[in-house]
């Protein structure tokens, strides 16, 4: 339940800071120790995707826009992540769909790994809910991993109660010739923490980012 422990936590440090006052530099959360949320994934039939169980091992080097006490927030609930990846050359037109109901009252936390092979394609819609009016904390990290020539698409829609913290982490890195596009829709929640950060690390790499509430 909410309040049975807590993790002190520095986000969204911006990497190049401005004037103090602004209050933008970063934020610091007092967030509630989680437990694994269990999302249900949704691969269409006849796609080149597969979805496993898996560690954050191997892109924990991925930077990402809330920074490294994230991982430690997600790893304290026992490192719930799952892996969905598109095989090489894979054309998937149609999405992945992660949904995950959080409870209220508590406290939970998973992380999803997109992996893109070399010269896939990769959609993936998140959907984040709750019961209406409900409280609680969730705690969700998205790592992208797209090698040369891959192109993942992400949208995530928070549609979490009206007494829920939502802190939601995104990074990844590109290949060369590799692109992402993530949209977020954040249409719920009372305390809204949002941080991304892509290394477009290969040349001629590209990212877009939309938000909107």
């Amino acid at each position: 339940m909410i309040g049975e422990g807590k993790m002190d936590m520095r986000i969204d440090r911006l990497p190049s800071p401005t004037w103090k006052w602004l209050g933008v530099n970063y934020a610091d959360v007092s967030a509630d120790m989680p437990e694994a949320a269990a999302p249900e994934i949704s691969v269409p039939a006849g796609s080149a995707v597969s979805v496993s169980r898996t560690d954050a091992e191997g892109c924990r080097e991925i930077r990402t826009g809330c920074g490294p006490d994230m991982f430690r927030l997600v790893d304290a609930a026992g490192d719930p992540a799952y892996r969905v990846s598109a095989a090489a050359g894979g054309k998937n037109a149609e999405p992945v769909i992660i949904r995950a109901d959080f409870a209220g009252g508590r406290s939970q936390a998973f992380r999803a790994v997109l992996r893109a092979e070399e010269d896939a394609d990769l959609t993936a819609v998140m959907v984040l809910s709750s019961a209406p009016g409900a409280e609680g904390q969730a705690a969700v990290q998205t790592l992208i991993d797209a090698a040369p020539g891959a192109r993942v698409r992400l949208v995530l829609v928070d549609l979490l109660g009206s007494g829920f913290r939502l802190i939601s982490d995104i990074g990844g890195r590109l290949g060369d010739s590799a692109s992402a596009d993530i949209a977020a829709v954040i249409l719920g929640g009372r305390e809204i923490y949002a941080g991304c950060s892509i290394d477009l690390a290969g040349d001629s790499s590209r990212l877009g980012a939309d938000a909107g509430t």
